[in-house]
């Protein structure tokens, strides 16, 4: 079944054109995946797109990162947030460039980016809070991109079915999930055709396992204690999102697949207790509003 469910994501992908890993990105990685990357290299790379540039200036100002003083230049910027920090603004940046497309309404686009760009910030954001003995066994680093990247595949999805958000909503009224709206619609879900946008990009095998397994029902169905961690991860940075912004009047993707009945499962799976969770929410709270 999950075969089928999978090659039926690379027919979808397969039909359309995925949007391609940019340019900007590739010479990024290029200089930092060298034994001494340049600063002044890294910073031009990301000065060549006046957009992206922007976007890397207003990001390191929003409340997760802390700064004390604004950054008004890109060069305060990567003083400011660190050269890991410096090229996941510029990840979150290109990936809402490329998945942006006709076929895709500009307010959809906005709110399932505006929803990523949260969960990528408090997935990376939990990371701090991590037991030693469970921070130490992970890397921590990619939590801010699967975050990113975990619902993906649905802009993928709508572009390839022009009536996609009109049907998951109308059926989300029903009570039901959205993987599963997705499976009766299309044989697939977001989660994998996600996975595949993620391997195309070049994305690490860890945050390509975890995007696909972000959806599962119970965190014990999966066997890899690695990927286990990082979708626990995932899942409560989720359940404090939905905490934190509480469902309006609108119902939105984002927030119809509450996973409370997990935080249990998770907390144990991260080593943390209730007390913790209190105190991770309320910090978060407080970043945010």
């Amino acid at each position: 079944m999950i075969k089928d469910e999978y090659n039926e994501a690379i027919k979808i992908v397969k039909s359309i054109k995925l949007p391609t890993h940019p340019e900007i990105l590739l010479e990024l990685n290029k200089e930092m995946s060298k034994k001494d990357p340049s600063r002044d290299t890294i910073i031009n790379i990301a000065s060549k797109d006046v957009s992206i540039a922007a976007k890397i200036i207003k990001f390191a100002n929003s409340p997760f990162f802390g700064l004390r003083v604004k950054a008004d230049t890109i060069d305060e910027a990567f003083n400011f947030l660190g050269m890991d920090n410096f090229k996941n603004v510029i990840l979150a940046s290109a990936m809402k460039d490329s998945l942006r497309d006709k076929a895709i309404p500009t307010n959809e686009l906005e709110s399932y980016f505006d929803h990523s760009i949260l969960i990528a910030q408090i997935a990376n954001y939990i990371t701090d809070y991590l037991p030693y003995e469970i921070g130490s066994t992970i890397n921590r680093k990619i939590a801010y991109v699967y975050g990113l990247f975990h619902d993906c595949g649905i802009m993928i999805l709508a572009r390839k079915y022009s009536d996609y958000f009109k049907q998951t909503k109308a059926e989300l009224e029903e009570n039901r999930s959205l993987k599963d709206i997705e499976l009766e619609l299309y044989k697939t879900h977001h989660a994998h055709v996600g996975s595949l946008l993620a391997k195309s990009w070049l994305l690490n095998k860890e945050i390509v396992n975890c995007i696909l397994a972000h959806h599962v029902k119970d965190i014990n169905l999966i066997k890899d204690p690695i990927i286990k961690k990082h979708v626990s991860i995932l899942i409560l940075s989720e359940i404090i999102y939905n905490k934190t912004f509480p469902k309006d009047s609108e119902l939105s993707l984002y927030q119809a697949n509450e996973n409370e009945h997990m935080l249990e499962s998770v907390l144990s799976e991260l080593n943390m207790t209730l007390e913790d969770y209190d105190s991770l929410e309320r910090s978060v709270f407080s970043l945010l509003n």
